[in-house]
């Protein structure tokens, strides 16, 4: 199991982790956020389940995420306006976040959970395991990484709690 490789022959190195698990837990979030949001207990199971198969091929991050690898694999290459108004755009993003961060209490749980109990939790099971190198690492990054900013994109868009997870988003980082 390579967790380095060389994707579409562009001499791009990519971690493949990280590749298969933003989706992945893209698609899980959405699945929780329609069984569990605030409105999951007016509709049937039914109903859930197929709300939530329709977020879930709508959903922008995930859409996002097949069009940045389509224009990898195809190696489109974007004019320097707009690469330099994105950079400008995401460079905004984290001030923003500061300026606007609310709910201090369970910011701070959150943070505490996912900056130290995910990874206190994760890697003694990881090493009982036989896991080392770059495979311990691995799961330290995934585990004890930032919250990303998608996280607030979708708890707003989903009806989760947007505050917090904007907040959760500028405490982690």
């Amino acid at each position: 199991m390579a967790l380095v490789t060389n994707i579409y022959g562009s001499g791009a190195v990519v971690p493949m982790m990280m590749v298969g698990s933003v989706p992945l837990f893209n698609v899980f979030a959405v699945l929780i956020l329609t069984l569990e949001g605030p409105t999951h207990e007016e509709s049937s199971l039914k109903e859930n389940l197929l709300k939530a198969g329709k977020d879930i091929v709508t959903n922008p991050i995930l859409l996002e995420i097949l069009l940045g690898m389509a224009a990898s694999w195809f190696e489109i290459r974007f004019p320097l306006m707009l690469e330099r108004g994105m950079g400008y755009v995401a460079d905004m993003a984290m001030p923003q976040a500061l300026v606007c961060m609310k709910k201090i209490k369970p910011t701070l749980a959150v943070t505490f959970i996912k900056l130290m109990v995910l990874p206190g939790v994760f890697l003694p099971i990881c090493v009982a395991l036989g896991l080392r190198g770059e495979y311990l690492a691995a799961v330290l990054v995934m585990q004890g990484s930032p919250t990303t900013s998608t996280g607030y994109v979708m708890a707003e868009n989903m009806g989760g709690d947007g505050v917090l997870a904007s907040s959760a988003v500028v405490s982690t980082t």
